[in-house]
């Protein structure tokens, strides 16, 4: 069944489908465009690679909910007095479910504490509108964006949104058809991760863009409740959600299921470790890291944070000395350890630097590289590449005859060029 989320077209009846005065049932759905269709596709095997890495998803626990409507300004909440507003905790509902609410229409604000599952929320969500978008061409066409590359208070989170989708293969000019269209559904991880100082602004650009003539439909913005409280201004949004802690009989359940029965033991005689893991993602970094030769230096740990920096270390060893089964590296070419964690540094303090959470290798810069070498390697590379093009067309303009010489010197002189500029 097609969402629909405005009144547009429900009084209207296809003209063809009239004899006479008898209305012969309804035109036949049209097909998707094969361009909306190749992206809708390509988008999913993005969701199911993410979901299936995911920490969280390794907790097939279904996440308690509780209803926050206080935390959005709903248009009819200045138009009927309904008295105080209560959270209520949700039986064990789908977020597709919630999501498609009459009340919430599909806008939908999710939040929760650092490591709750926002992220594998929306990731699931996604996933189930990704599906039916594929099924039903009438669905809008959703997009995942992480809200921490909006940095200019200037730019309209529409056309960031465009700028964005470039990376993710979606021309501008057709990025901005869909948005004009109302085709799209954005999805948006990460309000919290936006630069601190910009977060209230970012909030306003979000509601300015659903006041807007052109505003999508239907939206759903993750964020973490703590610093989404302290904004000035609250998203224009039908519904909120917040997530629940995992509880006692949630987690004893599901490491009775993976065979962990052991370690629930420990848990249960640690209060301590017990409040840690009641987020999904510090359970599956537990259970990954926690092992009985282990017991004794735990013991020895005293405060929470000691403890939560002894999982993180023992989860990133045990992460770092694993088995690769990888066809990108043939037996006994595997990076060893201290190399592998060498370069998640760099990429770590190269994503602080430029304020970003998600690592896309369509926009990882030369500028990361760290040393002299490295960069002279690149740019004698890149040089002679690119040389070589500009040769072969020097070449194919001017003869054939005269190809490999005027190839060499363009490579040559291009690659200089291009090396001192970069330099």
């Amino acid at each position: 069944m097609s969402r629909q989320y405005d009144n547009r077209g429900r009084d209207q009846i296809p003209i063809e489908n009239v004899h006479g005065n008898v209305y012969v049932g309804e035109a036949r759905s049209r097909k998707r465009p094969d361009k909306e269709l190749t992206w809708l596709k390509a988008f999913e095997k993005e969701i199911e690679g993410r979901l299936t890495s995911s920490l969280h998803n390794q907790i097939l626990i279904n996440l308690g909910m509780e209803a926050q409507p206080e935390q959005v300004n709903r248009l009819w909440d200045m138009e009927v007095k309904s008295g105080q507003i209560t959270e209520t905790i949700l039986p064990e509902t789908g977020i597709l479910e919630i999501f498609d609410r009459p009340e919430i229409a599909g806008k939908l604000l999710i939040l929760g504490k650092p490591g709750a599952g926002k992220t594998t929320t929306l990731l699931e969500l996604a996933r189930a509108l990704v599906r039916s978008a594929i099924d039903d061409p009438n669905e809008s066409i959703p997009f995942l964006l992480n809200l921490s590359s909006w940095k200019d208070p200037k730019q309209t989170i529409k056309d960031w949104a465009i700028a964005e989708l470039t990376t993710k293969g979606i021309g501008s000019k057709i990025g901005a058809k869909w948005l004009e269209d109302q085709k799209m559904l954005p999805l948006l991880d990460g309000l919290d991760e936006v630069r601190s100082d910009l977060q209230p602004a970012c909030v306003k650009a979000i509601n300015q863009w659903m006041s807007a003539e052109e505003q999508p439909r239907a939206i759903v913005v993750c964020s973490r409740r703590e610093e989404y409280e302290l904004y000035p201004e609250k998203l224009n949004l039908n519904g909120a959600i917040h997530l629940q802690e995992l509880n006692e009989r949630q987690i004893e359940r599901y490491l009775n299921q993976v065979d962990r029965a052991s370690l629930w033991q420990v848990l249960e005689a640690d209060a301590a470790l017990l409040d840690l893991v009641r987020q999904p993602l510090l359970l599956s970094i537990t259970l990954v890291a926690y092992r009985k030769e282990l017991a004794g230096q735990w013991e020895q740990l005293r405060s929470t944070q000691e403890r939560l920096t002894f999982l993180l270390d023992a989860y990133v060893d045990k992460m770092l000395h694993r088995q690769l089964n990888s066809r990108f590296y043939s037996t006994n070419t595997e990076p060893i350890a201290e190399q592998t964690r060498q370069w998640l540094i760099i990429l770590a303090r190269q994503l602080r630097h430029d304020d970003a959470t998600e690592l896309l290798i369509e926009k990882m810069q030369p500028t990361w590289l760290e040393n002299a070498h490295q960069k002279w390697a690149y740019r004698l590379i890149f040089g002679l590449i690119f040389g070589l093009i500009f040769g072969l067309i020097f070449g194919l303009i001017f003869g054939l005859i005269n190809w490999l010489i005027s190839g060499l010197i363009g490579a040559l002189i291009f690659g200089l060029i291009l090396g001192r500029y970069l330099g």
